[in-house]
């Protein structure tokens, strides 16, 4: 095994602070600490915006004002920040210290030739994603989880109304950025990297990861393609040991569809999940042919 190898799957050193499982339980309690931190900020931002939170969540169905959509993207972005990257990276200021920067491997500048392929390599899992995606609608949900799920819908859909670029730039922000950054640092810059220690295995750590990764979004029709999305992210991690590859792809892909939304808004909204039909097999064979080349290209130009 490569020395790199070995660095990536052992603590850095006898500081019980290192210990994986610490680091893990002490990341689970920050990020349920940011979370109420963070709806408290939320709830305190849109009561200062004027805008009636209840009448706001019974409004979802009919539109929402452009006040309240700016008010549900700043209570959205304090939230992301609270609960994923704060918690995330106070946790790894306080177990590596001075070492924190190289433990989520953000301490060096991507490859510029990586982080191409790796912005490739994450769009061209996209009609695997859709593929899946139609077989996850075919699963039926239990009525409250449906009801989630219609709720959360609706939420996305209000979201997503952008009337002008500056309404474009915020959800670019927020979704792009914000989203992008804090959900990598937590489940790629620490999640993945401890669950590798605790497993003694990375792909494994990798998929788990996953898993976790699309539970906590409550959006059950979309979980089989959004845990790939999170594998696809992991493997890109896992390969190049390089934080930022992942969180530039995630941003890419992030922001690529909130553009696409933008431009192509009225015909996307014409977009009925009930009436989607079975991609053909056929469509999937040479996605999976150039990821496979793509992902065997990485690894072999990994970072040192």
């Amino acid at each position: 095994m490569e020395r790199n190898e070995v660095d990536f799957l052992e603590p850095s050193g006898p500081d019980w602070k290192r210990r994986p499982g610490i680091i893990l339980a002490f990341l689970v309690a920050g990020v349920f600490v940011g979370l109420g931190v963070g709806n408290t900020l939320a709830a305190l931002a849109i009561l200062r915006s004027g805008v009636d939170f209840q009448l706001l969540l019974e409004g979802l169905e009919e539109g929402v004002s452009r006040q309240g959509r700016d008010a549900m993207r700043l209570a959205t972005l304090l939230n992301h920040i609270c609960t994923f990257a704060i918690p995330a990276l106070l946790v790894m200021i306080w177990a590596y210290r001075e070492q924190w920067r190289q433990e989520l491997r953000i301490h060096r500048s991507p490859n510029a030739g990586l982080l191409v392929l790796g912005m490739l390599f994450l769009l061209l899992s996209f009609p695997v994603a859709q593929y899946l995606y139609w077989w996850n609608l075919k699963l039926p949900l239990p009525e409250m989880l449906a009801d989630m799920e219609r709720s959360a819908n609706q939420m996305v859909k209000a979201f997503l109304v952008m009337d002008d670029p500056w309404e474009l730039a915020f959800n670019v922000l927020t979704v792009g950025v914000v989203a992008a950054l804090g959900e990598e640092l937590v489940f790629r810059g620490v999640v993945q990297p401890r669950l590798g220690q605790l497993f003694r295995n990375e792909v494994a750590a990798v998929w788990f990861t996953a898993f976790i990764f699309s539970t906590i979004h409550f959006q059950f029709a979309g979980f089989l393609p959004r845990m790939v999305l999170g594998a696809v992210l992991g493997y890109l991690y896992l390969w190049t040991r390089n934080l930022w590859i992942p969180f530039i792809a995630h941003f890419a892909f992030n922001a690529l569809q909130i553009v696409a939304q933008y431009v192509y808004g009225d015909l996307m909204d014409q977009f009925d999940p009930e009436t989607m039909k079975q991609p053909h097999w056929a469509t999937l064979v040479f996605p999976l042919a150039l990821l496979l080349l793509i992902g065997n290209e990485i690894q072999k130009r990994k970072n040192p």
